[in-house]
């Protein structure tokens, strides 16, 4: 296999990818890591000052710098496209990072659609995050990014059914979730009508980076009121917790 070009930490990377065949060592990300220059101490420090649930201290750790890495690389990539010259540039650049046109032998890709579903959950969180209230737009966007990953996992779980007509539980809170983004949406839309909001804890949504006691660490949810009536809805779906 030929790689171009040729540099010192294309050769980190490659070591760690793999396609997908194994796990890097945390030694390889933080290899990685530095030749990046990225600030991994900063991180850390936010990371170990949370209160975890257990001492799955190395699991933490790994799952630390490959996330780093994620958004490191992530953000490289965004600047690449971001400064392309033209459209043309913009379209040909688009289509040699995207995955629509560049298969990744051994790539899961129903797992990784699903677990980057969650991670736009995730960063729509973070723009919230040290607010006192969750403004209306961003709720409906975390139900929408819901919907996105609850529907990725009813198309993957149809795909292994026998029987693909059969009903799945999973549709149930994909219209619920629609029909909270679509009244979300409305009212936001509707400024006359908008009325404060109230964050609040409640259920077990992704940690933030760094605890604020002014915000819910652990999911949130927004009371809207229309019409007299109060309703109290989740931001974070429980169709599934994790990645």
């Amino acid at each position: 296999m030929v790689v171009r070009p040729a540099t010192s930490v294309c050769g980190v990377l490659i070591c760690v990818g793999e396609a997908g065949r194994t796990m890097a060592t945390t030694g390889q990300l933080r290899a990685a890591l530095a030749i990046l220059h990225a600030d991994v101490d900063t991180v850390t420090e936010q990371v170990w000052d949370q209160v975890m649930s257990g001492d799955d201290i190395s699991g933490v750790e790994h799952a630390m710098l490959a996330g780093l890495l994620y958004r490191v690389v992530g953000a490289e990539m965004r600047r690449s496209l971001a400064s392309a010259p033209d459209v043309g540039t913009l379209e040909d650049r688009a289509r040699a990072s995207g995955p629509s046109a560049v298969a990744v032998p051994g790539e899961d890709l129903h797992g990784q659609a699903h677990f980057e579903a969650y991670w736009l959950t995730d960063r729509i969180a973070e723009l919230y995050r040290g607010l006192p209230t969750v403004p209306l737009p961003l709720a409906a966007a975390v139900y929408t990014s819901e919907v996105t990953r609850t529907l990725l996992r009813i198309h993957r779980d149809m795909l292994g059914n026998a029987h693909p007509n059969a009903a799945h539980s999973g549709w149930n809170t994909v219209m619920e979730q629609l029909d909270h983004a679509r009244a979300l949406a409305h009212t936001a839309h509707a400024a006359s009508e908008t009325v404060p909001q109230q964050a609040f804890p409640m259920g077990r949504g992704p940690r933030r980076d760094i605890p604020d006691p002014g915000l819910p660490q652990r999911g949130v949810a927004v009371i809207t009121e229309q019409r007299g009536v109060q309703s109290r809805e989740p931001l974070r779906s429980s169709e599934c917790r994790t990645p």
